[in-house]
């Protein structure tokens, strides 16, 4: 069974000096462009049947909802969002180690997270992707038996989106 990841940068988020010199980055609220933009991916990937088997989260406020208006776009109960605050502030290493981690009975995952991390995570995983603005997504599709073994297996497919695609 080939394993399927989407790898997505949240959404577009309020800058902290904007709303408040306290506000942590753990905090920034997604824009309203921000919102309309992770919607339309949620409606891009379910006109595409993309339905994941699991979805999973940064803790970020901004990684979070977005995740939050993906799930609602594509029927995926929220309190069955993953978050995990190993994907927050990590290396591009340490979050290609979480996805080989992933139980083998997942077939589709979708993971939103933040840059560069993200970025260059996807670029290790053979996904030719110049950047990856917010709200971008990169559908991998590997022929693997284990999320262990997609760093080296065969990529099968690799699609680029970004909202003003969708």
């Amino acid at each position: 069974m080939p394993k399927h990841l989407i790898l997505i940068r949240h959404a577009k988020a309020k800058k902290a000096p904007l709303i408040s010199a306290t506000l942590a980055d753990m905090e920034r609220p997604l824009t309203k462009r921000g919102r309309r933009d992770a919607r339309a991916m949620g409606r891009l990937l379910a006109k595409q049947r993309f339905y994941p088997d699991l979805i999973w989260a940064s803790p970020a406020r901004r990684s979070l909802d977005t995740a939050r208006l993906l799930a609602r776009q594509l029927g995926y109960g929220r309190k069955n969002i993953l978050v995990d605050e190993r994907l927050y502030a990590t290396t591009p290493a340490r979050m290609l180690q979480l996805i080989r981690d992933l139980k083998r009975n997942l077939a589709r995952v979708l993971l939103c997270a933040h840059n560069p991390e993200l970025h260059a995570a996807a670029n290790r995983l053979g996904a030719p992707v110049d950047s990856l603005p917010t709200s971008a997504l990169v559908q991998l599709t590997f022929d693997a038996r284990d999320w262990s073994a997609v760093a080296s297996a065969t990529l099968v497919r690799v699609r680029f989106d970004r909202p003003k695609r969708a």
